[in-house]
């Protein structure tokens, strides 16, 4: 029986490192990749200081203009990801979820995979430690993971 190996990417370089790790596993051990992406929810989260010092956050959805962009760099990332498979020899399936990120990819390991690789963080600035949705699919994930640093 083939295993399966699930792949979190989001464009970042570290993500782009991830990839390169699970198509060597892949090539590897005969096994098959599906590559998950996870759009977060199209909400922008904004905070402003009155004079007060308070700060009142407000949630507004995004400009049409802003989702359209997010998209592109959607399909921008998975056309990538296709290329770079086809390149060494694999095919890849895909599968793109909308919503919080660790959380789609943590229900997504509950079918069958034997693997899920992951970066340690992604778009992040911070430079040592696992980042907030690495550290949440180590701990849920229903399957073993491997983190890329």
């Amino acid at each position: 029986m083939r295993s399966n190996i699930l792949i979190a990417i989001d464009g970042s370089e570290i993500g782009w490192k991830a990839l390169n790790w699970a198509f060597k596993l892949a090539k590897s051990m005969g096994s098959d990749i599906v590559i998950i992406h996870v759009a977060p929810p199209g909400f922008t989260i904004k905070q402003a200081v009155n004079a007060t010092c308070e700060a009142p956050i407000s949630i507004v959805p995004e400009p049409p203009e802003c989702v359209k962009e997010r998209i592109l760099k959607v399909l921008d990332v998975l056309e990538e990801a296709r290329r770079r498979a086809e390149e060494v020899g694999l095919k890849v399936d895909f599968v793109l979820r909308h919503g919080d990120p660790s959380r789609e990819i943590v229900k997504e390991t509950s079918k069958d995979y034997s693997l899920v690789i992951i970066g340690h963080r992604g778009f992040s600035k911070h430079r040592f430690g696992l980042g907030s949705i690495a550290e949440k699919i180590v701990r849920e994930a229903q399957c073993s993971v491997l983190v890329v640093k």
